[in-house]
């Protein structure tokens, strides 16, 4: 019995730490993303955004997370690790079944944009996985072989140290994977499309009746309203709610309007020339002197009529009229609904080139000064920029993989040196 559970004990240990690291890099390669998630919450829970606080709560989560599993998986420091990840199952257990009941957020962010859960189904996996990391807590002390700390600390450092790289790389420019549904060469216009045959929402029309003697406001279906019961009750209001939610698009609120109200998505989205998108969901919560990039982008598409340019913010009309008599900006600005511009690029401003609705490719605002306006061919400046992210993608994952395969023999080779 004593070896089986050795055996379950290091399948369980290997098998969560891959999954508190994959919780914790989902998050940690877009934390801006997950600081968003963190305003939600505090949005939900009656406090002020504090997006300076939801920042450093995006860092230090999906660091905890990544060590742990880190830790798990390698063998370090077992009893403070289990300790660890039993009070973060404990808390995310009891929070993830306030937020199932209550609904306060609708996106829990788990696994960033990766895998998308509701509330409830966030709430079950956890209850799955409660046991498996209770197991671990009590049968930590059993762990059968343990390094000297002289070489834990450094195992641990070097997992702290790459993981910070790659998440502040991702947070200077791009997410270093992007799983949001505006990734690089998607069309927006397939994205936004309802398959045939996709379910659709299911509604229930309840009535509500009045009571004319004691004023109760009763809730009835269509099969037993009272209406033939003039006598006691009186009709008061009708609502329609949501009983089964149907197929919803990767892509559902990409929307622009021009200055004056008017819808101009499709023209976008069908338009076979290239076209800027200078986006910025909030025109206060950045330098102005950003918006210059703008005018000199604006200004080069105006010259050579080889591409359109596009401000788009979700800002209010007054704001963007602050900004251009204060900055004395030329262009004009397109709106659009925030959560979908925060979603297309995690920066403010941000610049995203698209034809014919097909995004070409992204640059945050610490690149948009190395963009070389003159360049004739935007698609092979593109593909030549995107080969070189993806290159420095495939670094920093190789990096990231030989810290865990070495992590993983170093615990194999102590592990039969014991034996």
């Amino acid at each position: 019995m004593g070896k089986t559970f050795k055996i379950l004990f290091n399948i369980f240990r290997i098998v969560f730490g891959l999954y508190f690291i994959f919780s914790g890099f989902t998050k940690g390669i877009d934390p801006t993303g997950s600081a968003y998630r963190f305003n939600d919450y505090f949005t939900a829970f009656g406090w002020h955004q504090m997006p300076d606080l939801a920042l450093i709560m995006s860092f230090l989560l999906s660091s905890a997370e990544f060590l742990i599993g880190f830790a798990l998986v390698s063998g370090i420091f077992m009893n403070l690790t289990a300790w660890t990840a039993l009070c973060f199952m404990i808390f995310f257990t009891i929070l993830t079944l306030i937020l199932a009941v209550t609904n306060l957020v609708t996106d829990c962010g788990c696994f960033g944009d990766a895998v998308k859960l509701t509330n409830w189904e966030t709430f079950y996996k956890n209850l799955i996985t409660f046991p498996f990391i209770t197991f671990l807590f009590f049968r930590r002390k059993k762990f059968s072989f343990k390094s000297p700390k002289w070489i834990q600390w450094p195992v641990l450092a070097f997992g702290l140290i790459t993981f910070y790289e790659v998440s502040m790389y991702s947070y200077t420019h791009l997410p270093v994977i992007d799983f949001m549904p505006y990734s690089t060469g998607t069309n927006i216009a397939e994205k936004m499309k309802i398959p045939a045959g996709a379910p659709q929402d299911e509604y229930e029309t309840l009535l509500l009746y009045k009571n004319k003697k004691s004023g109760e406001v009763k809730e009835f279906t269509m099969q037993n309203y009272p209406w033939q019961d003039t006598i006691n009750w009186k009709w008061a209001d009708t609502k329609s709610v949501l009983k089964k939610k149907g197929y919803t698009p990767p892509i559902h609120d990409f929307s622009i309007s021009d200055p004056t109200g008017n819808a101009i998505t499709d023209k976008l989205l069908s338009d076979t020339t290239y076209s800027f998108l200078f986006i910025s969901y909030n025109l206060n919560k950045t330098n102005p002197e950003n918006f210059i990039l703008g005018e000199k982008i604006n200004a080069f598409c105006n010259a050579t009529k080889k591409a359109k340019f596009y401000a788009i913010t979700a800002s209010s009309g007054s704001d963007i009229q602050k900004l251009k008599l204060n900055y004395r900006i030329s262009y004009d600005f397109y709106t659009g609904d925030e959560t979908a511009l925060k979603t297309v690029i995690r920066s403010n401003p941000g610049l995203v080139l698209i034809k014919n609705g097909t995004i070409i490719n992204k640059w945050p605002l610490s690149e948009i000064k190395g963009i070389d306006l003159n360049k004739s061919d935007f698609l092979s400046e593109s593909l030549m920029n995107l080969r070189k992210q993806n290159e420095q993608k495939v670094l920093l994952i190789s990096i990231l993989s030989l810290g865990f395969v070495c992590s993983l023999l170093w615990a194999f080779v102590l592990y039969f040196k014991k034996k």
